[in-house]
């Protein structure tokens, strides 16, 4: 079967000058792993073993821990990672009901940042899975575009949010979402943004704090405000719609959701090399 093609369209050669601590030996030592994990784990590309490198600080076992998880999660969550095609009609309804865009300026300390937010806010017309699907593909063409990077944010707006959103929720796939973000995502994650946060939010918290250890709890912040939202994210990288210089969220998303149809012939081939 073809190379998995959901390659970083960043040179090899430039992720090397970008990051000093990457060296050949490393990459090679996980090829000779990976020759002996097979057919559970299918032939890694150089950008993606890299990715996988960096996110885990170049700390061999824990990148090889994370490489496992990888391929273990996206094979037992298939709500998740397959079918990534959206035009599917679940994810053009998904696509009508939320927003997500890459934001296109990166932060100061040159993070990338994931958006995110209700759209429609009536909670039956709210699926978890596809709202999860939609925002790793959205993770996934981050990294795609940028390779490695010092960082990533995620950035929610609460607005809108209610517990009924919370009945429309499995718990076993909060649990697995979570997992992939703990264990297996091969990011640096940063920070993690709440705007326009309430005490419904609280409540929300509470019922999902057990799925979520302590290291990333501490990377949540709330803010009530845009006052308060721009302490951390400055205008520079925010939407007008948060009292930045960028573009609305409802321009942005129709321009990101044109990106993932484009991107479909990438997933396809990421989702069959999985497969095997």
């Amino acid at each position: 079967m073809d190379h998995w093609k959901m390659e970083s369209i960043v040179p090899i050669e430039e992720e090397f000058l970008k990051n000093p601590e990457l060296k050949l030996q490393d990459m090679e030592s996980l090829r000779e792993w990976l020759a002996e994990c097979r057919p559970n784990i299918p032939k890694i590309p150089d950008s993606l073993l890299i990715l996988f490198l960096h996110s885990c600080y170049y700390n061999m076992e824990k990148t090889r821990k994370c490489i496992t998880r990888f391929y273990e999660l996206r094979a037992n969550t298939p709500y998740h990672f397959n079918n990534r095609d959206v035009t599917r009609p679940e994810l053009q309804t998904a696509l009508s009901v939320l927003r997500f865009c890459i934001i296109p300026e990166r932060d100061p300390n040159g993070y990338v940042i994931i958006f995110h937010k209700l759209k429609i806010t009536e909670p039956s017309a709210y699926v978890f899975n596809d709202g999860v699907k939609l925002l790793q593909m959205t993770a996934d063409c981050a990294l795609h575009l940028h390779g490695t990077v010092p960082g990533m944010v995620m950035f929610f707006d609460a607005s809108g949010v209610r517990l009924g959103h919370l009945t429309r929720v499995s718990l076993f796939a909060m649990r697995k979402f979570f997992q992939y973000i703990q264990e297996a995502k091969p990011v640096r994650l940063k920070a993690i943004h709440v705007a326009n946060t309430s005490p419904i939010i609280d409540k929300i918290l509470t019922v999902v704090r057990p799925f979520i250890q302590k290291e990333l709890l501490d990377l949540v912040h709330f803010h009530t405000d845009n006052a308060s939202l721009q302490k951390h994210l400055p205008t520079t990288c925010l939407p007008i719609d948060y009292g930045g210089v960028l573009e609305d969220i409802d321009t942005l998303h129709d321009k990101h959701a044109k990106f993932l149809e484009e991107m479909l012939p990438k997933f396809q081939q990421e989702e069959e090399y999985r497969k095997g």
